[in-house]
């Protein structure tokens, strides 16, 4: 077996999924798995055991010990190559294993002439067994001889000598070679000692055998012959008469059952003509039972109509009362008149309507001026906007002028920034003293006077000093960012101060306006507005309306329900002539059908119940009856002369001792 491909993950330290190539490690022949102690080196054996087999041999107590403590289950894919049946043939096996519930579940695949997977076996069971037969090891052969686990060795090595060259056959297929052809040949020995023994058996019966005894067994045999053929024919008389008395007691036993049916229909046969005779009535029964339920339900029709003739007399009643009480009380409110009066000073107020709108209008532009005016006050406090702007320009002049990353250097670092250009030509000059011993105290010399000195503290670091430009670039943009937002604020506060003072002055003009205008409306406002005034008048206008319509409302139920007592009054009549019509119909019923009550009729219908299941009971009774008599009257009742019960056992008991006198 060759190992392809190795997938897995969730086993011991692995969470992440892992896999191994083969084909490249193949490659050289012979390939080794090296690392430190816990590195994972026996996972990978692990993983092939648990692909092939469905189980790790280091699990100390179940597979949920191997589960890596960060994954919910774990799985593994294993890709091989084999020879199987004489061709090299490559298997996939794949495992998986769930954490909670325990479910273990397995599938085989074999790879195709086209690289696609043709599946073989799914389940734990049948991969299993399909494991072994292409591999032809089961697990302990497999652990013991192809991935030995650590410390094994010496356990195969010490094996004894029986249980290796077992474990050598299963390996090599040479099974056949040993037990088996052993098994084999042993069976065919004992098989060919037992026919050398019945052939010396039957040889020891032959022997003493002479021409004499040969014609004493032959007249023997030909005598036997003459009392088997003898037996036989007392066999077959025997049969005769046992199959002959058979029938005879069947025939008996039919005979007698038709006879016992007859009796049972003679006893039963007065209670079956007169129910015959009773299912005749039955139409005519019904026909009562429908007279008398047409008459019962024009009675009952008739006192429901007479019930709701009361109900709608005592209605009418009440609606009549109803309609007095409601034009008494449209009466009694006055609707009229409030209505005219409520109108008269809606009037009044329409008039004033262009003054009370001046009024409204003039309270509106005051409070609106007034609100505006404290939002001017909130909008932009006073602030010492000078003695800001002086202290913000302090900064600024202490900063300097603007200038460029170039003038701030010759500003800053005059004096080590020329030296600083000759870097190019001091690497020239040490690359000449290493070369040349000889003129090193004269590079010395000239390094010392071309290389950049601290002047005053100031070490030339481009970077450090490119840092600093930039915080004082950027302290500089922000102070100037300061002075124009001051002066933005300066000016708005400048602005806000004059509108202020117009606001002033126009809130003024509105207040006086207000004023004139509302002592000027006061008189009006005692009568309510004119919203108030056009509710009220429509309030009042609503009431009289709904008044009026209660009445009409009353005075309509009062003529409905006299309708409705008037209805009810002609069906009260019409139940009743329908009453008496049905009175004489079901007379003319019981003279016709003979029933000299309706309960008589009903009884009857009670008692048979569905006149087609008696009429068929009855019909069956006879046809049964019928039909038994026709059978008694056809049989031959000759036959049954002398017939005794005892024949059947006495041809069975001379058939079995004709039968052991041949035997």
């Amino acid at each position: 077996m060759k190992p392809i491909y190795l997938e897995f993950c969730g086993i011991n330290s692995f969470s992440e999924k892992a896999e191994i190539d083969f084909r490249g490690l193949l490659a050289g022949g012979v390939f080794g798995i090296f690392g430190d102690t816990g590195s994972g080196k026996s996972t990978i054996l692990d993983c092939i055991h648990l692909a092939l087999y469905g189980v790790i041999e280091r699990t100390s107590n179940s597979m949920n010990d191997c589960i890596n403590h960060n994954a919910d289950s774990a799985y593994v894919i294993f890709d091989f190559e084999i020879t199987t049946d004489g061709v090299r043939r490559t298997y996939r096996v794949r495992r998986e294993r769930k954490r909670k519930s325990g479910t273990a579940k397995a599938s085989l695949y074999e790879y195709t002439v086209d690289g696609k997977l043709m599946a073989l076996a799914e389940g734990t069971r049948d991969v299993n067994v399909k494991i072994e037969e292409i591999i032809g090891l089961n697990f302990n052969d497999f652990k013991m001889c192809i991935a030995l686990p650590q410390g094994d060795f010496a356990a195969l090595v010490k094996a004894a000598t029986a249980e290796r060259v077992k474990l050598v056959s299963r390996l090599f297929d040479l099974e056949k070679y040993g037990e088996r052809l052993t098994k084999a040949v042993n069976e065919k020995y004992f098989k060919a000692e037992e026919e050398v023994r019945l052939v010396e058996a039957k040889m020891g019966q032959n022997e003493g055998g002479n021409a004499a005894v040969v014609a004493q067994k032959t007249a023997e045999i030909d005598s036997d012959k003459a009392l088997l053929k003898e037996a036989e024919l007392r066999v077959k008389q025997a049969d005769e008469k046992y199959e002959k008395a058979c029938a005879l007691q069947k025939e008996k036993e039919a005979f007698d059952a038709v006879c016992r049916s007859i009796e049972d229909c003679k006893a039963r046969l007065p209670e079956m003509e007169e129910k015959r005779r009773q299912a005749e009535r039955l139409p005519m029964a019904k026909a009562v039972q429908r007279e008398a339920e047409a008459l019962k339900a024009s009675r009952l029709e008739k006192a429901e109509a007479e019930k709701r003739q009361e109900a709608a007399l005592a209605n009418c009643q009440r609606a009549v009362s109803e309609t007095e009480s409601a034009k008494k009380k449209l009466t009694e409110a006055n609707f009229d008149k409030d209505i005219l009066e409520l109108s008269v000073a809606l009037e009044k107020v329409n008039g004033a309507a262009a003054d009370l709108q001046e009024e409204a209008e003039a309270e509106k532009l005051l409070l609106a001026c007034r609100a505006e005016y404290k939002g001017l006050l909130e909008a932009c406090p006073k602030r010492d906007f000078e003695g800001i702007r002086k202290d913000l320009e302090a900064k600024l002049t202490m900063l300097g002028e603007d200038e460029s990353l170039l003038d701030y250097l010759k500003r800053n670092f005059k004096d080590v920034l020329l030296p600083e250009t000759y870097q190019e030509f001091r690497q020239d000059l040490k690359g000449l003293a290493e070369k040349h011993t000889a003129i090193r105290a004269d590079v010395a010399v000239l390094l010392e006077k071309y290389t950049p000195k601290n002047v005053d503290g100031k070490a030339f670091d481009i970077a450090r000093i490119q840092l600093a430009f930039k915080e004082t670039e950027q302290k500089r943009k922000l102070l100037k960012t300061q002075l124009e937002n001051l002066e933005r604020e300066k000016l708005a506060f400048d602005t806000n101060e004059k509108k202020k003072e117009l606001l002033k002055e126009q809130g003024r003009v509105y207040g006086e306006r207000y004023e004139r205008v509302k002592a000027k409306n006061e008189q009006i406002k005692s009568l309510g507005s004119a919203r108030d005034l056009e509710l009220r008048l429509n309030a009042r206008k609503a009431d009289k309306k709904r008044a009026e319509e209660r009445v009409e409302a009353a005075q309509a139920a009062a003529n409905k329900y006299y309708a409705e007592a008037e209805k009810q009054k002609g069906l009260v009549s019409a139940h009743g002539e329908m009453e008496i019509s049905g009175e004489k119909a079901l007379q003319k019923a019981l003279e016709e059908s003979g029933f000299d009550s309706v309960e008589s009729a009903l009884s009857l219908l009670v008692r048979l119940g569905d006149e087609e299941r008696v009429k068929a009971e009855c019909k069956t009774f006879f046809d049964k009856y019928e039909l038994y008599k026709h059978k008694y009257e056809e049989t031959d009742k000759r036959k049954f002369d002398g017939y005794d019960t005892e024949a059947v056992s006495l041809a069975r008991a001379e058939k079995l001792e004709a039968g052991q006198a041949r035997d």
